[in-house]
């Protein structure tokens, strides 16, 4: 058997499936809508005559909504940047009718200069600056300028290396309030204080120190006490069984105490006849 050898070959296994070519239509060539129109009319005549006509589907246009009048008359050349060059359209002429209040006078009283004669002059006015307002502005600028000190430099302290620059005398590193007249003083409205307070006192020691309770106060005394001691343990009794949160723990334990304070006030006014109380600015 002979070999024969294939160099040059174009079968291929992709080749096997025969391809659908798609065929590709061109976009139509651009084509503007007045080129088919009549060559003597113009641009501007094309658009108007679109315009006007009743096929379009879009509304009628107008030559003028918004920006006036679509001819405006042009001015000449020579009229180029002179005074009322432009020629306006003429407006409409409004007929104005002036009213005019009744009694009102026609025109005003005729201005006639007085003339005054050698003999009538105005006295002299007075040379005293405070009666006629006359300053010497220069004398009293110089006398200012005499009086005025060079200003010093503001004091000023820097904190760090950057050059953070801080107003030295606001910072309180100087000691600016030795120097007042009043300093290391007590103030006056302390010593003012502490006068009324010893006069109080003066008036207080005259008075006597403790007052003698009598015996329908001290029954008063008691009923109260004990109507309240009432009411306090009524409010106890109201109590749930259950006490397992603190609010009510906490008003639980508030009530017995006050109940045992109430117990012991009753217990120490009945015991005691004889009672003398304290007036509230003095202690026992």
């Amino acid at each position: 058997m002979s070999t024969v050898l294939i160099k040059e070959h174009t079968e291929h296994v992709t080749n096997l499936i025969p391809q659908i070519v798609e065929e590709r239509i061109k976009s139509p060539i651009y084509r503007s809508k007045y080129h088919m129109k009549p060559a003597k009319l113009k641009g501007e005549d094309l658009i108007k005559l679109d315009f006007t006509k009743e096929e379009s589907v879009e509304p009628k246009k107008f030559d003028h909504r918004t920006f006036g009048v679509a001819c405006v008359p042009r001015t000449p050349p020579t009229q180029f940047l002179k005074k009322k060059s432009r020629i306006e359209p003429p407006r409409p002429e409004i007929k104005h009718v002036h009213y005019k209040r009744p009694g009102y006078p026609k025109s005003l009283p005729a201005w006639v200069p007085v003339k005054r004669s050698i003999k009538s002059r105005l006295p002299e006015l007075p040379q005293d600056p405070t009666v006629n307002a006359r300053k010497n502005f220069k004398l009293e600028n110089i006398v200012n300028v005499k009086r005025s000190r060079p200003q010093q430099p503001k004091k000023r302290y820097v904190d760090t290396r950057y050059g953070s620059v801080h107003d030295l005398e606001a910072s309180g590193l100087l000691p600016i309030y030795i120097h007042r007249a009043d300093y290391g003083k007590i103030p006056s409205f302390v010593s003012s204080r502490n006068i009324k307070k010893e006069e109080e006192n003066d008036e207080t020691r005259v008075q006597p120190l403790c007052r003698y309770i009598t015996a329908t106060e001290r029954a008063k005394l008691l009923e109260g006490m004990k109507k309240k001691w009432d009411e306090l343990q009524k409010e106890f009794q109201c109590l749930p069984f259950v006490i397992d949160t603190l609010p009510r723990i906490t008003r639980k334990t508030q009530m017995e105490d006050a109940l045992k304070q109430l117990e012991k006030d009753i217990d120490m006014i009945e015991k005691h006849p004889y009672i003398y109380v304290y007036s509230d600015s003095e202690e026992d």
